[in-house]
């Protein structure tokens, strides 16, 4: 049995950037906060991570299912080793068991506390901490939380997170009008969830100065993206059979007609943003909520689009991957139709006053689950 270790005071190995990382051995992604520092990836069995200020460690262990025969045994081990103290809770994610905890431990004569996962993989385990000094922790628990929230079990991307999930206890489903008097239903429960983490990844957000937001910016985008995107596959479906008569390029008119006549509204909360599945089913929302909406459903439906977002213009847009004649944003050697959420205009059409490309940023979700 290899060794825990835990480590706080760090030597910085490598700056990551906007993107997740993989270890294919354990079979997991981790979509860590944007400058935080590599400390040790020699050892696929034990990556070690910090923040850039090296206050905040996380560790992720993968275990064999020959050196581990059962969840709690994992969870035994890492219990007696760092005689952690506080509480856990079972869940599901996806197929897998897992254990989530929030523990103080002692290290060096260091009082310490972190938030543990524990997961069954597909072939073993995993053991995922994240913690900084017991005083500290407040500070530090929506960067702790997102960052294992960042957290993917290989292949699937496009799904919410350890702790969303973990945080989703029971299913509130009503019954929601979508088109012409036809009904689905849905978990509000699951809006409530959605919500939550947007707040907290606005907080994490709003701490970056110049330098890194837009890398800041991406990740926000992108663990949002990903919480909503399973939590729409029932309207997508919906859609897709309800449009099924017309062409794809007739659907896309219809899905991006559809969501342009919502009523625009404002969360009202920090982080100003609705979910995307809050506003599929209340019919509202604002511009990066409803162009993450649309995005999220063509992907469901296999059409490559990406969110354009401008902090210039303070407005945010669709670029569909379709043959269409129109206004065109290039991104990353790809040419993508413009598509406005909050004025009933056609595909294609943009407004002058917001028409410079050299003012836009491109996000895209697609390559990540593709």
């Amino acid at each position: 049995m290899k060794k825990l270790l835990l480590l706080f005071l760090f030597i910085i190995v490598q700056r990551l950037g906007a993107d997740p990382i993989i270890n294919q051995l354990g079979q997991y992604s981790i979509y860590l906060p944007v400058g935080w520092k590599i400390v040790d990836n020699t050892n696929d069995f034990l990556w070690s991570f910090s923040s850039s200020d090296g206050k905040i460690a996380c560790q992720i262990g993968y275990y064999t299912s020959k050196e581990i025969q059962g969840l709690n045994q994992l969870v035994d081990l890492y219990s007696d080793q760092f005689v952690l103290v506080g509480d856990s809770t079972d869940f599901k994610y996806r197929s897998y068991k897992g254990v989530l905890g929030f523990y103080d431990f002692v290290v060096n004569a260091i009082d310490m506390t972190g938030v543990f996962a524990f997961v069954e993989t597909k072939d073993g385990f995993l053991g995922i901490s994240c913690f900084t000094l017991q005083n500290d922790f407040d500070n530090a628990s929506d960067i702790i939380l997102s960052t294992i929230d960042s957290v993917r079990i290989l292949p699937i991307q496009n799904c919410a997170g350890i702790i969303s999930v973990a945080s989703h206890f029971k299913q509130d489903n009503e019954k929601g009008l979508v088109l012409d008097n036809r009904y689905i239903f849905y978990d509000q429960n699951s809006i409530k969830v959605s919500q939550i983490i947007i707040e907290r990844e606005a907080r994490i957000l709003a701490s970056y100065g110049k330098n890194d937001f837009t890398e800041a910016w991406i990740r926000y985008y992108q663990l949002i993206y990903e919480d909503n995107y399973e939590r729409l596959d029932v309207l997508s479906s919906f859609l897709d059979i309800y449009w099924s008569e017309y062409s794809e390029t007739e659907r896309i008119q219809k899905l991006v007609s559809w969501v342009q006549n919502f009523k625009y509204t404002r969360s009202e909360l920090f982080s100003d943003l609705l979910s995307p599945v809050a506003t599929a089913y209340e019919f509202s929302g604002d511009c990066d909520s409803r162009s993450l909406l649309i995005i999220s459903i063509l992907e469901h439906w296999g059409v490559e689009s990406i969110l354009m977002v401008s902090e210039e213009y303070s407005h945010a847009m669709v670029g569909i991957s379709m043959d269409y004649t129109g206004a065109q944003f290039n991104f990353n050697s790809r040419k993508y139709v413009v598509a406005e959420t909050t004025e009933s205009v056609s595909i294609g059409l943009i407004g002058s006053n917001v028409a410079d490309p050299s003012k836009w940023l491109g996000v895209s979700f697609w390559s990540r689950s593709r």
